[in-house]
């Protein structure tokens, strides 16, 4: 089994476009790529992700 990658863009329609609706929709061992942008936002984690940089 694969790990769920899920993209957060700026880009409207290629992904979340917020980290923190990507953290909460993510499954446990999801790894979050975040595009290059601004994301002013304060976030929980509640379960274990990864989360990196394009």
């Amino acid at each position: 089994m694969g790990q769920n990658v899920i993209m957060v863009t700026q880009t409207p329609g290629h992904g979340y476009r917020h980290i923190g609706d990507a953290v909460a929709g993510a499954p446990e061992g999801a790894l979050i790529v975040v595009a290059p942008g601004r994301y002013s936002e304060n976030l929980v984690l509640s379960r274990p992700v990864t989360i990196t940089a394009e």
